[in-house]
């Protein structure tokens, strides 16, 4: 087993593009504001200082985004099998409301 630790900067209007990870990946947001976008459609938002778990699983994909005017840096810590990758890319699920809106993907869901 490996522990990695990366330092992550996404600069105004960047994405980590949707993937997930095979194991839990722990990270706290050194600076800038985080918004993330969860398998589910949920939406969680993460300033300075916060520490959160992304939960492991092909079924668990989500999306790091940074909409502020500041970079934001986040510290990841990781303990994969030796050689593992960080992440696996992944398509973008059906997503509805404002993970839609925020993402720009096409809504996955039926509206009345």
């Amino acid at each position: 087993m490996d522990v990695v630790v990366d330092r992550i900067t996404l600069r105004p209007g960047d994405s980590t593009g949707w993937h997930y990870h095979l194991v839990p990946v722990f990270a706290v947001v050194l600076s800038g504001t985080l918004t993330r976008i969860l398998h589910d459609g949920t939406v969680e938002v993460s300033p300075p200082g916060a520490m959160f778990v992304e939960a492991a699983g092909r079924d668990r994909v989500h999306l790091g985004h940074n909409p502020g005017s500041e970079p934001v840096v986040l510290q990841i810590a990781y303990a994969l099998p030796e050689g593992a990758p960080l992440s696996y890319e992944a398509p973008a699920p059906p997503l509805c409301g404002p993970a839609a809106e925020i993402t720009g993907v096409a809504p996955g869901c039926m509206t009345a």
